[in-house]
């Protein structure tokens, strides 16, 4: 490559990197090879500067990159992954899979051989353009002599920011893989009031009589801080169930049902409580009870409306279905002003009962030993110690089971979670990049399954010593006892291929990543957590030995079952 061509190379470089400041990049996470050295380089500089554009974080493999770009972003500090070409690429997937299916927007940042190569049997390159598939926008940069064109990178930058989608940048380099001398090209000014917006409609106003139930599940922090205030104002006509992963509870009243996981298993107290309209907002429910009820009221033709997640979301086809409402708060505040209804105190009052009788067999069965030494007792004394707004990563599979389940009324843990897909994969990197965001004490809470899963994340937790893990070890996928699988194969089929029991001393794998581990002590288990989570002492990996059996046996008693 000549003198030229260099020259150009380096303002095509730094031209996307000021766009990706201009956009509001904050963090990024940089994994290592040598065809991404411009980009590290032009990064960097940027870096460099006082004050710096961004902070720069080195992570030994892209999987865990992406997933600490995808945790940093969820935590409202967007985020990008800057990797190398070829094989590099593929681990960028199973992030950008589930920030597209929570609406989030991760910036992917691929360096790639020269388009000429590309096909060729060329070393260590693919064609990766489409690499991320239907799950992120493309935008390919250093094909074409005449790029670049700050226009079109900045249009496709700020498309994706706005539509809530991953973008995946492809860029083309040839050596010398270094920067020339020069500067960005200029950043072309643009009109704030041309973005998009995304709204379809006003939301229909409920009728005098009708008995409205608002259903939240998972839904990111900052959406709940909008959200939260309006049901203050909410009239009797109201009622809402919502999750703990909703990050709603702080703002309902005391009275707020909790437990309505167990009660509305129960077909007979399900119908009882059909409403004249369902609004959901969030993610679609974790709990069981809440799909159910979904399930009901789609059957009934009950009309529901989704203010949030600004994405397809309607797994029922359920009637008069509003999408991607841009303002959640605003719309809520539409049924905010209707007329309460008198008629509504009934509906709610038999929401009231039935969850007051639940409460009480909660009450019973976390007093039992097998409840205290388990994943039930030992969460809801975890949650119930915690300093107020305490940031807890919660993962998939059993934990945010349990976290519903037995989450302790006046509990004011902030939760984050992945649950486009509800994947396991890069808990730990999640949880890591949402607490560089937060900048804050955090907590992670998962399993031994997700553990191990994403176990080459424990040596990014080195850098983050107020990122604390609390891992429940029932020794494998205890979850898939409960699931059909477990009647319907040979139990040595089952144990082998579907819990997979590790075996694996879990305080000995993080001690060799260099970090503090212990396991609670069995008698004072649920006392010596509580005064962990409480005082912020204790090792930086609490590792929790559960008996699964015992814990499914609490589940069936919460449950009645």
């Amino acid at each position: 490559m000549d003198a030229c061509e260099a020259t150009r190379q380096a303002v095509l470089v730094r031209t996307l990197f000021a766009e990706l400041a201009d956009a509001g990049v904050r963090h990024l996470f940089v994994a290592p090879g040598s065809r991404s050295t411009p980009l590290v380089q032009a990064a960097y500089e940027l870096a460099a500067r006082q004050p710096p554009v961004w902070q720069m974080w080195p992570v030994l493999d892209e999987r865990a990159a992406a997933f600490a770009a995808l945790g940093a972003s969820r935590a409202g500090q967007l985020s990008a992954v800057i990797c190398t070409s070829g094989s590099a690429v593929g681990h960028l997937l199973p992030a950008c899979i589930e920030a597209k299916e929570s609406g989030c927007t991760v910036v992917f940042v691929a360096a790639n051989r020269p388009a000429r190569l590309v096909g060729l049997g060329a070393p260590q390159t693919i064609d990766q353009y489409r690499a991320m598939g239907y799950f992120a926008r493309h935008l390919e940069v250093g094909r074409c002599p005449d790029e670049p064109r700050s226009a079109k990178v900045a249009g496709q930058i700020h498309a994706s920011l706005f539509s809530g989608q991953p973008l995946f940048i492809d860029v083309h380099l040839d050596t010398p893989l270094a920067l020339a001398g020069g500067d960005a090209m200029p950043v072309e000014p643009r009109d704030p009031d041309d973005a998009p917006t995304y709204d379809t409609g006003p939301m229909v106003r409920p009728g005098a009589r009708s008995r409205v139930l608002i259903v939240a599940g998972p839904l990111p922090a900052d959406q709940a801080r909008e959200v939260g205030p309006v049901f203050a104002s909410a009239g009797i006509h109201w009622q809402v169930l919502a999750e703990a992963t909703s990050n709603l509870r702080p703002y309902l009243p005391p009275s707020a049902p909790l437990h309505f996981e167990s009660w509305l298993r129960d077909p007979a107290a399900r119908a009882s409580v059909v409403p004249d309209r369902v609004v959901r907002l969030g993610e679609w429910p974790v709990s069981k009870g809440l799909q159910l009820l979904l399930e009901d009221c789609a059957l009934a033709q009950v009309p529901c409306t989704v203010v949030w997640p600004g994405r397809h979301s309607n797994p029922l086809g359920q009637r008069g279905v509003q999408m991607k409402s841009a303002t959640p708060a605003s719309a809520l505040a539409r049924y905010a002003r209707s007329s309460p209804s008198p008629a509504s105190r009934p509906w709610i009052d038999t929401m009231a009962a039935l969850d007051a009788s639940v409460a009480r067999r909660c009450a019973e069965v976390l007093e039992s030993p097998a409840a205290a030494s388990n994943e039930p007792g030992l969460l809801h004394a975890f949650l119930a110690a915690l300093p107020a707004a305490t940031p807890v990563q919660i993962a998939n599979s059993m934990p945010i089971r349990h976290l519903e389940a037995f989450w302790p009324r006046g509990a004011t843990a902030v939760l984050g979670f992945s649950r486009g897909v509800n994947g396991i994969d890069g808990t730990l990197a999640t949880a890591w990049g949402r607490a560089i965001a937060l900048d804050r004490p955090c907590w992670v809470v998962l399993g031994d399954a997700a553990l191990l899963h994403d176990a080459t994340s424990l040596s990014l937790l080195r850098r983050r010593p107020d990122l604390r893990v609390l891992c429940f070890d029932n020794g494998g996928g205890a979850i898939f006892d409960g699931l059909p699988a477990a009647q319907h194969v040979d139990p040595a089929v089952h144990r082998t291929f579907f819990t997979q029991p590790h075996g694996l001393d879990l305080v000995a794998v993080a001690r060799a990543f260099g970090l503090t581990a212990e396991v609670l002590p069995g008698p004072k288990a649920a006392a010596t957590l509580a005064d962990w989570a409480r005082t912020g002492q204790g090792p930086q990996v609490v590792v929790a030995k559960t008996d699964a059996q015992a814990a499914r046996a609490v589940w069936g008693a919460w449950t009645g079952g």
